[in-house]
């Protein structure tokens, strides 16, 4: 474990270095909760951090928590087909936009076109599902011929046999690590004004996190931050419990592709440099015998996967963005008491993890409702009654 931490400490500085002689933004570990002042090893998820607590809060009496998710249990809203309980607040913020985008569409019954309300009944439904945006990544692995980064082995047996006694103890040792170990931000041009993409460091080789690696190596995400491609979230069906078609439509944009080659050239670059060189054997994915852009992007769009920030597909804007979903202050367009709070309302992806921005917004739609939000300079904020 010692050698795994040291063998960080390396790559941070090297990093760091690499980033600031080439294109630089930043690098830095990843905040762990470890390192903040919460449960020394304790993983906190937004729920816990947000809502147990208050659970016997008189203010709500009226707010069910179900199954992990955030469910209004009474009605608000004045419109009449939607069903007993609505609203669905996801726990994790870097998957709110499907639930959203699909309970919309669903339950204004199909199509394309803006929802109206007449008599307290949709006639029409609201234009969500468009302006989809996701980061995808590209993953570049390397083998550990030490055997320290995690994997399940003859090697690490003694070290996973004594990972629950040693977190019992002192929250220590493997289960007190969550294997994002490190990363960084990097312009792959030099004449851009900021980051295009993200490299995160894993200590270990994640196939899929329903399975432990049972080979010792590490993987670095070469992760997309602005895209160009635009996707789309549809109906199946009418029947709500049908699974919605999702199009990501990556890559379709050409210049997607070439950050992403640039990204995994840098990538390599940096995992070429004393000292990390000499701890790693050789690269598994995407594969050293690849050299030129078309090899590159080839193997990019094979093993390109998401890393599950979707957003835009309720979009913010003006009622005159034929795209637009909700208004400045989360409120639907043309609905009465209805908001769309959150990561689905982003206009733009931005260049990070959705997460805490999610629940920003979530503590925007709150501050909003109660009417306590900041008033901009020179500005009159307006009732909830003045256009409820």
């Amino acid at each position: 474990m010692r050698v795994l931490l040291g063998l960080r400490e390396e790559l941070v500085a090297v990093v760091r270095h690499a980033f600031e002689d080439r294109h630089a933004a930043s690098a830095a570990h990843t905040l762990e909760t470890s390192e903040a002042d919460i449960d020394p090893g304790v993983e906190h998820g937004s729920t816990g951090g947000y809502f147990d607590h208050l659970a016997a809060a008189p203010e709500l009496k009226d707010i069910t928590v179900v199954a992990g998710n955030l469910w209004v249990a009474r009605e608000v809203f004045e419109v009449h087909e939607f069903p007993e309980r609505h609203g669905v607040l996801p726990e994790r913020g870097e998957h709110a936009s499907w639930p959203t985008a699909v309970q919309v569409r669903v339950h204004g019954g199909g199509g394309n076109q803006r929802l109206q309300v007449e008599s307290g009944r949709i006639r029409l439904v609201i234009n969500g599902g468009r302006n989809l945006q996701d980061h995808a990544c590209a993953p570049v692995t390397m083998m550990d011929p030490s055997s320290h980064a995690y994997a399940l082995s003859w090697q690490s047996l003694p070290r996973v046999l004594a990972s629950p006694f040693q977190y019992l103890l002192d929250r220590s040792g493997m289960l007190a690590n969550n294997a994002a170990e490190g990363g960084g931000l990097v312009r792959t041009r030099p004449e851009l004004d900021r980051p295009d993409v993200q490299v995160t460091l894993l200590a270990g080789l994640k196939e899929t996190a329903r399975a432990i690696p049972r080979e010792h190596g590490i993987m670095l995400l070469v992760t997309l931050l602005r895209p160009r491609s635009r996707g789309s979230v549809t109906l199946a069906s009418s029947t709500p419990a049908d699974r919605p078609l999702i199009h990501p439509a990556f890559l379709e944009h050409r210049e997607d592709v070439q950050t992403l080659v640039a990204g995994v050239r840098e990538t390599r670059r940096i995992l070429s440099m004393a000292p990390i060189a000499d701890h790693l054997g050789i690269e598994r994915m995407p594969g050293r015998e690849l050299r030129s852009d078309e090899e590159l992007a080839q193997a990019i769009r094979r093993t390109l996967f998401t890393v599950h920030h979707p957003v835009g597909t309720c979009k913010m804007g003006p009622s005159s963005d034929a795209e637009a979903v909700v208004d400045a202050r989360l409120r639907v367009h043309g609905v009465n008491r209805l908001r769309v709070a959150d990561a689905s309302v982003m206009p733009t992806i931005i260049a990070g993890n959705t997460s805490a921005p999610a629940m920003m917004i979530g503590e925007r739609a709150a501050s909003f409702i109660l009417g306590r939000e900041p008033v901009a300079q020179g500005r009159v904020a307006m009732p909830e009654t003045a256009v409820a």
